[in-house]
């Protein structure tokens, strides 16, 4: 969910930049059409959203995963844990 927020206000970001200044912070954007963008960043949302998967599963994968009660896990490792 993080990761289509970041990417919704991206674009928003994008459009306001080039309301106030005329030209868009990166030159691919000057050669998209809108949609094209709005494609563009919908992928890359759901790039992230893959990518951060895969890296909560290596770290399970790697560290493990304690069980705390019903239904919450809790990650293990003492890498800034505090007791």
């Amino acid at each position: 969910m993080e990761s289509e927020n970041h990417a919704d206000l991206e674009i928003v970001w994008i459009e306001l930049c080039y309301s106030r200044n005329g030209f868009y912070p990166y030159p691919l954007f000057t050669l998209l059409s809108k949609s094209q963008r709005v494609g563009l960043f919908a992928g890359s949302g759901i790039t992230m959203w893959f990518v951060g998967s895969a890296l909560r599963w290596v770290y399970r994968a790697v560290n493990g995963v304690e069980r705390e009660g019903l239904g919450t896990e809790k990650e293990k490792g003492t890498v800034g844990k505090i007791e």
